[in-house]
């Protein structure tokens, strides 16, 4: 046989193959030959049931190898498509899993086995446990990141509160000292008096501030004009005011100057004495 009329032979008898029902076709099983579907695939089967409408048994178990589900198709005849998927590899009738309408089993019909059959190797492994394990990154901690991010928000305002009911009080501002009395500016002047010559200014301030000391140790003080002329008229304190009047008002007063200081000392030695 030339080579031409072999591969001619070969394409007529690959076009003259019956092809295989394909996954969901109608089927009519025989009562010995198992109808082959692959496992996780709905597959259906048409059947007559004159006797009346047939339905799928209630499941009783959840972990059933096979599911069944039957669609009315109408006729005289009661025509039904059952539609079944394998859960489990195995071979199964399908006859018991029916019953009519009114809980008895079906009438009249051959059994209906059929076959699961699994597409997978022997031990089939799969890759969710090759897995790497997952890192310490972004992905997937988001919940994480979310949980830190609000324990941040809220512990910014509970440092805050704390600090500040932590937080000591300043300080008392130390008191101003109290400005300096009279007799502390006439020793002051004195002491600038006996160092130089007082200006006018000076001059004029050092009587008052003597006057308003004076006024002050001596009891019952009035206003200074009354206070003045009554430290006239005291013995002790008349020598000290005159010699200071001397001193200040007087043309040649300088001359008497010494005198008028040494009477003011002894008179600021004797308000000072406890």
């Amino acid at each position: 046989m030339t080579p031409r009329v072999l591969a001619a032979t070969l394409l007529l008898a690959i076009a003259c193959a019956p092809s295989p029902p394909a996954t969901g076709a109608q089927t009519t099983p025989s009562a010995t030959q198992a109808t082959r579907v692959p496992r996780g695939t709905i597959a259906t089967i048409e059947v007559e049931h004159p006797a009346g409408p047939l339905r799928a048994k209630a499941l009783r178990d959840g972990n059933a190898p096979i599911l069944v589900r039957v669609a009315p198709l109408g006729g005289p005849r009661h025509r039904h498509r059952v539609e079944y998927l394998g859960v489990v590899e195995g071979e199964f009738d399908l006859l018991p899993l029916l019953e009519q309408a009114d809980g008895r089993p079906p009438e009249g019909l051959p059994p209906m086995p059929v076959e699961i059959y699994t597409q997978l190797p022997p031990n089939p492994t799969t890759d969710l446990y090759g897995l790497p394990e997952p890192t310490l990154g972004f992905e997937g901690r988001y919940r994480a990141a979310l949980w830190v991010l609000g324990l941040v928000w809220l512990a910014v305002p509970v440092v805050a509160i704390s600090r500040r009911l932590l937080r000591r009080p300043p300080p008392a501002p130390a008191p101003e000292p109290p400005p300096p009395s009279p007799l502390e500016r006439v020793r002051t002047l004195l002491e600038e008096a006996k160092a130089r010559p007082l200006d006018v200014a000076e001059r004029g301030r050092f009587e008052l501030l003597l006057l308003q000391a004076l006024r002050d140790a001596a009891p019952g003080a009035g206003d200074l004009a009354e206070a003045t002329a009554r430290l006239r008229r005291e013995p002790a304190s008349a020598s000290v005011v005159r010699a200071v009047e001397r001193w200040l008002h007087v043309a040649d007063g300088e001359r008497r100057r010494d005198e008028a200081l040494d009477r003011v000392t002894g008179a600021v030695r004797t308000e000072t004495r406890p």
